[in-house]
């Protein structure tokens, strides 16, 4: 097999927009760490694909579409051999507008330029390798929905059970040094709440900067898995979430690492590649309309909810409010036992343990935030239960409705259809 990994500083040179809370109201402030993008490359035989991984909160369907595009008319890659993901970090800056996010389309226009560079890079450096692959155990996250008597809060809750699978794969180059460390688990990175201004990669980036440093000559990239119940357990204290500092970052970014590095020690097996990929469109159904609720947002004296609850009623009466919601599933075979899942969203955790039941001689990377962003993705027993990502965060996707509880049977049916087309 052939590879290449590249890395290209994403950072912006000036004050910029910022995607991830609700409540700032200014631009960047500050650089505390830089972000970056990265992208990798392998090729077997006459079979490519590219994984390329950007330290921002998300990356929409429009956007990841515009980077495709770019890259399919460059290179011989087809669209479904393309992954494009984020670390979901909420210390980045925007790269679109809605509800009450602003962007700089300067800074969007930098963004593609440095993915693309990334990609050229990796199609000029092709070298031979070979790659190694393990799984374990992370415990940087927690379950952030608390049950209580008068609902779900979104807050610790340590008692329910969590994805915590960590999965790492490295690549060798013929002198057998270390030179890509692919790594994969499931944590909202927020340890940084609304009030920071200040650009960073989170404990990601800490964890990928501790790995570079360890293997010289190395590049690490963070796939982010399915954190959409799951946040830093550092800041957790009794039944609440304490005050947060850059600190924690560090340090749950060198705990992460030190999993990685633990399995890169002792627990890696030698993997021989066997590459393949799908990409398919599924759509799901959204559930009952809530008129009630855009009413009151229509009533809002902030303008932006005002607005916005008006447009969806709008829609509404007018009959052209969306009854479903396009999702993409892509499936890449690295071996004949390794398949990176990616979905498009935000996905609630236990969606990752189900499709790893899907087949017990797999060793899924399940991979969110892939191929364009959507929204959550809840389980029944979430929208059954309410809470912010089944009841709150529907409004801010422009959906007029919350997911109908049909919606899990069909991502899960579609990706074991898909699972059963690629093997």
């Amino acid at each position: 097999m052939e590879f290449a990994i590249s890395k290209y500083d994403i950072t912006p040179k000036e004050p910029t927009y910022m995607e991830g809370y609700g409540g700032r109201n200014q631009r960047s402030k500050g650089v505390h760490d830089n972000i970056y993008v990265k992208s990798l490359l392998i090729k077997n035989n006459s079979e490519m694909v590219l994984i390329t991984c950007a330290d921002v909160c998300i990356i929409s369907r429009d956007l990841s579409d515009q980077l495709k595009k770019g890259i399919t008319e460059n290179y011989p890659l087809k669209e479904e051999n393309i992954l494009i993901t984020a670390t979901h970090l909420h210390s980045g800056p925007a790269l679109e507008t809605w509800l009450m996010h602003e962007h700089d389309e300067s800074y969007v226009d930098y963004f593609k330029s440095q993915v693309l560079n990334s990609v050229k890079e990796c199609f000029e450096s092709l070298q031979e390798g070979t790659m190694e692959f393990s799984s374990g155990e992370t415990y940087i996250g927690m379950n952030r929905r608390q049950k209580t008597e008068k609902g779900v809060r979104l807050a610790p809750n340590p008692e329910a059970e969590i994805d915590r699978t960590l999965n790492v794969f490295t690549i060798k180059d013929k002198s057998e040094t270390i030179r890509a460390i692919v790594f994969n688990c499931s944590c909202h990175p927020t340890i940084m709440g609304g009030s920071n201004y200040l650009i960073s990669a989170e404990f990601p980036g800490f964890a990928c900067n501790e790995l570079e440093s360890k293997y010289e000559g190395s590049i690490a990239m963070f796939l982010q898995g399915t954190p959409g119940d799951i946040n830093p357990a550092i800041i957790s204290k009794g039944k609440d979430y304490r005050e947060s500092y850059f600190s924690d970052i560090e340090f749950t970014g060198k705990v992460l690492a030190n999993d990685v590095n633990h399995l890169i020690k002792y627990g890696m097996k030698d993997t021989i590649p066997s590459l393949a990929s799908s990409l398919k469109e599924v759509h799901l159904p959204l559930g009952e309309f809530k008129i009630d609720e855009f009413n009151r947002m229509a009533k809002s004296e902030e303008s932006y909810w005002k607005e916005y609850g008006s447009k969806i009623l709008k829609q509404i009466e007018n009959g052209n409010a969306p009854k479903e919601v396009s999702f993409n599933i892509g499936l890449i075979k690295i071996s004949k036992d390794i398949i990176i899942v990616a979905l498009e969203g935000e996905i609630c955790n236990d969606y990752g343990r189900w499709i790893r039941n899907l087949n017990n001689k797999i060793q899924f990377i399940i991979a969110g935030y892939s191929n364009g962003y959507k929204s959550y993705l809840p389980t029944k027993e979430i929208l059954d239960e309410g809470g912010y990502e089944a009841t709150v965060t529907y409004t801010w996707s422009g959906f007029p409705a919350p997911y109908s509880d049909k919606v899990e049977s069909i991502v899960l049916n579609a990706i074991k259809d898909e699972l059963n087309n690629l093997l």
